[in-house]
């Protein structure tokens, strides 16, 4: 269909209106065939022309919606042509209507012309000197008006939605919005802003804003509402136009419980990081007092051990001296695991770095576990790269680590199954020092329980299982972490068990010989 746009474009291009339906509404036939001869030959490519002899008989033309002018004859008496015309305009609406009159007015003779125009006709023609390019005028005119009309009545219908959505928005706001002119004082607010800030909006509005103004940021205030209460506000400013003037458009939040939380939070923080020193200290306290007379009995058991100053006499008693140092030495060993822990926990713990050879290093804690691999009945083979690496690492610790590491292995490890000790560089550079047996394994959710300090994970094989602190895996995880690496746990029930502790690239120094190979 062509629009309104299509067909005013038609008057510039040639004297056409091909599917623009003008109505003609006169009594006389007369006057009916003289407008339609004069628009024919006004529009002689083509004009649908329809006619009616009465307002109620163009009532029902008018319904079908498709006409675009409305010609009116005007009897020539003008009490009889105002109630005529009264009649078509009201049927009319919003359809422009030209008024017809039969003769040209003389001087002074105005009546007809003047009520007409005063009751709201877009024009007034004289029929017998009516020419064709008045017909064109006024039809063009009449169709621009039109398409205006509507054009204005659509923007007025979004221009009211809009404002409609707009007010909606502002007034159904879950935030308090309150506009605040150049001089601090309340233009509008809507109703969160009376909930918020506790006042009616009728002595909010005209008062002073009691608040400070910053547009680079959002500022927090404290309230006390007109009831009593007290509550904390998020505010932030923009900056606007109300009435033509400067001002600002304030968006205020309620962060009361927020900022309870907050608090809440950080005195929970505070208690913590305090109890948390306590123990440090309390842990470095005990430890000293601990040591003290726990050195005394491992000295003196040692001596009644050798036999230095005579026989015991019984060999229970012999017993019983061994008895003493083996659980002397697991409890100062559980004293030396919490106190680290404590450090590592408290971030107390500094590395005492160095660079060492690795292999001597795993060398020399395969030295000190040897009589318990072979008592248990376990093999042990020796995975060691062709090429030396020096790694930069606390050795103290790191041998530490390997000690657990190895000493959980043969805990776990059934007679004649094997553990394998090494190292090697992965894809990235990164070191990996690695201990794997074929022991009994553990499942997948007992895996963060043996991380755990003082997990203790229960299994049907498990060789000396009441020995150790609970706490190796912990503290071994904790050390392979303060060196910028990490402890992974691979494992499976019946399957066997893989430690990797992991050191970052630049902590190796590689001296590869021509066998030297990285492997995945």
């Amino acid at each position: 269909m062509r629009t309104l746009e299509d067909k005013l474009a038609d008057f510039d291009r040639a004297v056409v209106l091909g599917g623009c339906k003008i109505l003609i509404v006169a009594r006389q036939a007369e006057a009916r065939d003289g407008l339609s001869e004069v628009l024919r030959r006004a529009f002689p490519a083509g004009l649908d022309i329809e006619l009616s002899s009465s307002p109620a008989e163009a009532e029902q033309r008018l319904a079908a919606g498709d006409i675009y002018v409305l010609f009116c004859h005007l009897p020539n008496a003008a009490e009889a042509a105002a109630g005529h015309l009264l009649a078509m305009l009201e049927r009319a609406g919003s359809i422009p209507v030209i008024a017809v009159g039969d003769q040209a007015l003389e001087a002074g003779d105005t009546d007809i012309w003047s009520m007409a125009i005063g009751l709201g006709v877009q024009d007034y023609l004289t029929l017998h000197d009516l020419a064709v390019g008045d017909v064109r005028r006024v039809v063009r005119f009449a169709i621009e008006r039109q398409a205006l009309q509507v054009q204005l009545q659509e923007n007025l219908c979004e221009l009211e939605q809009a404002r409609t959505q707009f007010q909606s928005l502002i007034t159904d706001n879950a935030d308090a919005l309150a506009i605040i002119s150049h001089n601090r004082v309340v233009r509008y607010a809507n109703p969160a802003a009376e909930r918020l800030l506790g006042r009616p909006l009728d002595k909010l509005v005209g008062s002073p804003f009691p608040f400070r103004l910053d547009t680079g940021a959002m500022v927090e205030e404290s309230i006390k509402r007109d009831d009593g209460t007290r509550a904390v506000l998020a505010i932030r400013y923009m900056n606007t136009l109300w009435e033509g003037s400067r001002a600002y458009i304030a968006t205020l939040r309620d962060v009361t419980e927020r900022k309870s939380a907050e608090e809440a939070l950080a005195l929970a923080k505070s208690e913590a990081e305090g109890a948390n020193n306590l123990k440090t200290k309390f842990l470095a306290n005990m430890s000293h007092e601990l040591r003290t007379p726990l050195n005394s009995i491992l000295g003196f058991s040692q001596l009644m051990d050798m036999e230095i100053h005579g026989r015991l006499g019984s060999a229970k008693y012999k017993g019983y001296v061994d008895n003493i140092t083996n659980a002397g030495n697991h409890l100062l060993e559980l004293i030396n695991d919490l106190l680290d822990l404590s450090k590592i926990e408290a971030g107390h713990f500094e590395l005492a770095e160095s660079t060492f050879d690795l292999t001597a290093l795993i060398e020399s804690v395969i030295q000190v576990l040897e009589p318990r691999i072979a008592s248990a009945d376990v093999g042990l083979r020796r995975v060691l790269p062709a090429g030396e690496i020096m790694l930069c690492a606390d050795e103290r610790k790191v041998k530490q680590v390997l000690f657990n590491l190895l000493s959980n292995a043969v805990k776990f490890t059934p007679p004649g199954g094997e553990i394998q000790v090494g190292y090697r560089l992965n894809r990235a550079d990164e070191l990996v020092l690695f201990v794997c047996d074929n022991g009994i394994g553990m499942s997948p959710d007992q895996i963060p329980k043996a991380l755990s300090a003082f997990g203790q994970v229960q299994n049907g094989f498990a060789r000396g299982a009441n020995e150790g602190t609970g706490l190796g895996l912990t503290l071994s995880k904790q050390i392979a972490e303060l060196h910028g690496g990490s402890l992974t746990i691979r494992s499976a029930i019946a399957k066997g068990t893989n430690v990797l502790m992991t050191f970052p690239a630049d902590r190796a120094n590689v001296f590869r010989s021509p066998l030297w190979a990285r492997t995945g």
